[in-house]
């Protein structure tokens, strides 16, 4: 049984997105929406999660949240 789905891993972390290519990390913004909004119309209450977050960084999450992308996520992932 699936309980949540997460939206990508670690989208603040060089070897797992490409910051020259999304450098405000507009298009992960933008993905997280769709993909958050695709599994609410397939999965209403399946819990959405934004992809564990290496390093814990307020600006990260403070830019996510400047793009609406956290309003599409219940939860954000964090790796310690």
């Amino acid at each position: 049984m699936v309980e949540a789905v997460m939206l990508w891993n670690e989208p603040n972390n060089r070897s797992h997105w490409d910051f020259d290519l999304d450098p405000g990390w507009t298009i992960f913004g933008r993905m997280v929406q769709s993909a958050a909004a695709a599994v609410a119309v397939e999965r209403p209450g399946l819990t959405r999660v934004m992809g564990g977050i290496s390093p814990i960084d307020p600006a990260f999450i403070t830019a996510l949240d400047a793009l609406g992308a956290l309003d599409a996520v219940d939860v954000v992932a964090i790796h310690g």
